[in-house]
């Protein structure tokens, strides 16, 4: 890797400083004028921020009332799902007071509407999620319509005492849904009790990873 010097060197940092000068503008503007569209969040939320900072910045203009209904919900689907919010407890907040026709996509929407009126979603998790130290269930609220995407996260990792366990939820029950990493992601926080499906992969997991890796090896011969 070559090293920049003299010139080359003063001319990248002041470049550096440029930028995270006008990200700070941006970001303060941001909170002082608050944010009217979901372009608008949208652009905030991709330009100025990473997948480490995405969340925390959303959330800390939801919780001081900069965003508009709008730019709330557009704002969340793109922290959440190019972000880290899980484990924050003000995710179930956020998506309790969302609206289905402004935080899923045109595609998404249509996906939800073409779902039954009861469905069946999984998740892959540790099997102390299943049952706490009061033996109570504390499920996260990241589910999938996808038993193959289930196994996926649940064995990748060839971890012990991982399985799939199963609900069946009304639809309307279901917060959203996100399909922009192909996993079928559906917000849920309730449903029948949780059936154990499989606690070791399946044919259904050996078919998806080869499916993963043959997407991956025409990704990088393209």
């Amino acid at each position: 890797m070559r090293i920049l010097e003299g010139k080359e060197l003063e001319d990248a940092l002041k470049q550096m400083q440029e930028w995270e000068a006008k990200k700070a503008k941006a970001i303060e503007d941001a909170f002082q004028r608050g944010i009217a569209t979901g372009e608008d969040i949208t652009n905030l939320l991709w330009t100025y921020t990473d997948t480490n900072l995405r969340w925390e910045l959303f959330a800390d203009l939801a919780e001081k009332g900069k965003l508009s209904d709008e730019a709330f919900n557009k704002g969340l689907a793109i922290a959440w799902t190019e972000g880290r919010g899980t484990g924050d407890f003000r995710a179930i907040q956020y998506f309790m007071r969302c609206k289905k026709e402004l935080v899923m996509n045109e595609e998404e929407l249509v996906y939800y509407n073409s779902l039954p009126d009861k469905v069946t979603l999984y998740r892959g998790c540790s099997i102390e999620e299943y049952e706490d130290e009061d033996g109570d269930s504390c499920f996260g609220i990241s589910w999938t319509t996808s038993r193959d995407v289930a196994e996926f996260f649940a064995f990748r990792n060839e971890q012990e005492d991982t399985a799939v366990y199963s609900i069946e939820v009304d639809k309307e029950d279901i917060k959203a849904v996100f399909l922009s990493r192909n996993e079928f992601e559906a917000i849920c926080f309730g449903g029948d009790e949780a059936t154990l499906v499989t606690d070791e992969p399946t044919e259904l997991y050996t078919n998806y990873m080869e499916r993963k890796k043959q997407e991956l090896d025409e990704f990088m011969n393209k």
